[in-house]
């Protein structure tokens, strides 16, 4: 109230970050081949050289996995890779959200690149507050997938 002049800042508009996996669970999962080197878990380890491996001969697309990150938060991209050297991922896959685990909302169908192992982003223009994810493959070469990482950003 005192002040001469005033001044005034531009906007920047605030960063996404990856979103911490530390507290994220799988909570529902269509198959998962049997050995350890297969799980579903595997999706949300911190590792690209892991794997999710649907179960081969006894499981046929879509395959899906749902995570349960803690907390509700604002998603703005996922982050997916396949399994390092492995082209065995899914051609196209869906992301719902969710954030009480009864009501989803469809992000959207998306394409993956199976064939490259750097990590595919895919933003979501309408930044929904969520505390649940889906990621469902729809096709792939196989009946089965394997994938190998899903990072999440946001805040």
């Amino acid at each position: 109230s005192s002040s001469i002049d005033t001044f005034y800042t531009s906007f920047i508009e605030g960063k996404t970050s990856s979103l911490s996996q530390k507290d994220w669970k799988i909570i529902n999962f269509s198959t998962e081949h049997p050995g350890d080197e297969n799980l579903v878990a595997h999706m949300i380890d911190g590792n690209t050289n892991t794997r999710w491996h649907s179960w081969v001969g006894n499981s046929a697309y879509p395959h899906f996995f749902t995570v349960d990150m803690g907390l509700q938060r604002n998603i703005a991209a996922f982050k997916i890779y396949r399994r390092a050297g492995d082209d065995r991922g899914c051609d196209t896959f869906k992301m719902e959200v969710s954030e009480d685990n009864v009501t989803w909302a469809d992000l959207g169908t998306f394409n993956f690149n199976r064939t490259i192992d750097e990590g595919q982003t895919y933003d979501i223009p309408s930044q929904p507050k969520a505390r649940y994810f889906r990621f469902t493959g729809l096709t792939g070469s196989q009946e089965y997938i394997v994938m190998g990482e899903i990072y999440a950003y946001g805040w």
